[in-house]
């Protein structure tokens, strides 16, 4: 019977190569933050399971570069499919300042693989309608005025793992419930938002 130790060892040598390998995990968080289980493995003069095994569980988040591009680009182009982004307080993840920034950048401007007005749609109105909140996502009269004036050619995201929190570029002039929030790329200081729930499953 094998030991838990090299039991434990097994199932992260496995996990590892199931993620494209040390090089292909970022650590998002805690003492190796922004670098690759390479790297600190490297960094450590251990190996990159030693170095799991010594850290423990719940010790830091991390990216896992897994994904293909290709059926990324083929899945944004879904009519359905909409922009959004997440986070927490301990997230250190470049989603969390850049997800619509790349957008525009890579599916509009380089790539143009999407319209911007598409773009848009799947960032604002489309996202309003499934949930619920019939009062924002679209330009109409009546609507909650939450609007971004910027030059798609302007638009860069800024944000990488080893810099998380770097704002986007290109987004200088926010307007939030009919109230400008942010000129010229500086905050004013009105605090204008609000929460919004999912109307369509509280049906208020």
């Amino acid at each position: 019977m094998q030991e838990r130790p090299e039991v434990l060892r097994q199932f992260l040598e496995n996990k590892v190569a199931q993620r494209n390998g040390p090089e292909a995990i970022l650590f998002g968080s805690g003492e190796f933050a922004g670098i690759t289980l390479k790297e600190a493995a490297e960094q450590e003069n251990k190996s990159a399971v030693d170095l799991l095994m010594e850290m423990g569980p719940q010790s830091a988040s991390a990216a896992h570069f897994v994904m293909d591009q290709k059926l990324q680009d083929r899945l944004m182009l879904g009519e359905n499919v909409m922009v959004s982004s997440d986070g927490s307080p301990t997230m250190h993840h470049p989603r969390g300042y850049g997800s619509f920034a790349k957008v525009i950048r890579y599916y509009v401007i380089e790539k143009e693989l999407l319209s911007l007005e598409e773009a848009i749609y799947k960032m604002s109105g489309l996202p309003a309608k499934t949930i619920g909140i019939e009062d924002r996502g679209r330009l109409q009269e009546g609507m909650k005025a939450d609007l971004l004036i910027f030059d798609p050619k302007d638009v860069q995201d800024r944000a990488t793992f080893a810099n998380p929190h770097k704002l986007a570029d290109g987004f200088d002039w926010i307007m939030v419930n009919g109230t400008l929030v942010r000129e010229d790329g500086k905050f004013n200081g009105e605090r204008k938002g609000q929460v919004l729930k999912d109307r369509s499953i509280s049906g208020k």
